[in-house]
């Protein structure tokens, strides 16, 4: 299986200490694509050979500038060559749900309920909800088989909200003997008082499943869902093992291929450039890398954003009720360190050629590339 690596360098200040490398800089302008609110060469970038690939996965670095735009450009142009429906995300389920009724609906009510779900975190800005109301503007257009469905990866960390939907929208009118859920109060219970409650209550509902199915009806894939990645959450950040997050992203993604006969389907994925990487990290496995070895999919794109400079924009960690009133929830930063590779961003002189864009592509796996596919 092809590790195909594309590097999505976005400047927008100044590049280092001039030095000319012709080998490197020819090799950029004949393999790249550039982007001015607007893709340009895309051809050079993403051909033929890796649209076979079955996943593309675009890695980014939350809150940079331009991202929600030039990723909405890239689905825009990969929907129209692979005509790809699944949508995956580096979000909750319950996310899940708010988005896609908002998809299906345009209701901006919808929409408002999912940001409210994460105040002060990098989802809470304009650029994302201009990122979804895109999509639905692009839905709204397709037939019903082609629009396209977002599915989450990543653990419930609005888990309260989570069990405060199962609780008011799932097991609303479940009688009260099968109420598993009923003596949890997240208003009084401490945080591990809610967790014991949980998984007892998950504990039942496993057991009981063919009773469940039949009550829930609709909402029972639902209830499926969200006790699985509640209880994951709770396994990942409360008992301190994030190194098991991007398994259990790999694990819903093969949950969705096996509920939604995904086969031979194109994906197209939206997350953190880190679980985009695709080689093994020991300790510390990256989405990518998992997927990669379990051969789930026909091939894999990782597509990984490296910064020069640009702005960002950064939450404000502890939120007060005036910050919340003077709408100051967060602040503009200067992107030095690029995040994609933990490391200050050197040698970039060779980029002086391409400093008209605010972000160019380069394809950099190619036969002979002076890059040798690192």
């Amino acid at each position: 299986m092809r590790t195909v690596l594309v590097f999505l360098l976005s400047f927008y200040c100044y590049t280092l200490t001039a030095q000319d490398n012709l080998q490197y800089t020819n090799y950029l302008k004949q393999n790249s694509a550039s982007w001015n609110d607007g893709l340009s060469g895309i051809e050079n970038v993403i051909d033929k050979e890796l649209l076979k690939s079955q996943l593309i996965l675009i890695g980014e670095n939350h809150g940079v500038q331009y991202t929600h735009e030039l990723q909405f450009d890239l689905l825009k142009y990969l929907k129209q060559k692979t005509n790809f429906r699944y949508l995956l995300v580096e979000l909750g389920y319950l996310d899940k749900i708010y988005i896609n009724r908002y998809l299906s609906t345009g209701n901006e009510a919808i929409l408002d309920t999912f940001f409210k779900l994460h105040p002060a975190t990098f989802f809470y800005n304009q650029s994302e909800a201009r990122f979804y109301r895109q999509l639905y503007i692009l839905n709204k257009n397709l037939p019903e088989k082609e629009k396209i469905r977002v599915l989450p990866l990543d653990l419930e960390f609005s888990y309260k909200e989570a069990i405060h939907f199962l609780q008011q929208q799932v097991f609303a009118d479940v009688p009260n003997s099968m109420n598993i859920l009923a003596g949890i109060n997240l208003k009084e219970d401490s945080v591990m008082g809610v967790v014991d409650k949980f998984i007892a209550a998950g504990k039942i509902f496993q057991s009981r499943d063919k009773d469940f199915k039949k009550l829930l009806g609709p909402g029972y894939e639902d209830a499926v869902c969200l006790f699985r990645n509640i209880e994951n959450y709770f396994e990942c950040r409360l008992n301190h093992k994030p190194q098991v997050r991007d398994s259990i992203m790999s694990d819903n993604l093969e949950y969705y291929m096996k509920t939604f006969h995904i086969k031979n389907e194109h994906m197209l994925g939206l997350f953190s450039s880190f679980h985009v990487k695709q080689e093994d990290q020991p300790g510390d496995p990256k989405l990518a890398a998992i997927v990669r070895k379990k051969q789930l999919v026909r091939g894999i794109v990782s597509i990984v954003s490296v910064y020069n400079k640009g702005e960002i924009m950064m939450p404000v960690q502890s939120l007060s009720n005036e910050t919340l009133v003077n709408g100051k929830m967060f602040v503009i930063k200067t992107n030095v360190n690029d995040g994609s590779l933990n490391q200050p961003v050197k040698d970039l002189e060779m980029l002086d050629n391409f400093m008209h864009s605010k972000a160019m592509l380069f394809r950099l796996d190619r036969n002979k590339s002076p890059f040798n596919n690192s």
